[in-house]
């Protein structure tokens, strides 16, 4: 059983890597953003809020890498 186990956690790292940073790491401005997404992540698509701010950190990260090619304002 532990090796199907192993199989199963390692592919779920395949497709939700572990973020280098924390939440407590990103600037106030980010920080805002991934609150906001972790709550509509929560709220309105109903995930545990673990999981929640695991996708929002990733969707953070992602947005502040390529921020500078589609910038808002």
């Amino acid at each position: 059983m532990s090796a199907r186990y192993d199989a199963v956690a390692f592919l779920r790292g395949l497709y939700n890597p572990v973020p280098d940073m924390t939440p407590d790491d990103l600037p106030p401005e980010w920080r805002d953003i991934y609150r906001e997404r972790a709550a509509i992540r929560e709220i309105s698509g109903g995930l545990p809020r673990e999981l929640a701010e695991h996708y929002a950190l990733l969707d953070t990260l992602e947005l502040m890498q390529t921020w500078h090619l589609y910038p808002t304002y």
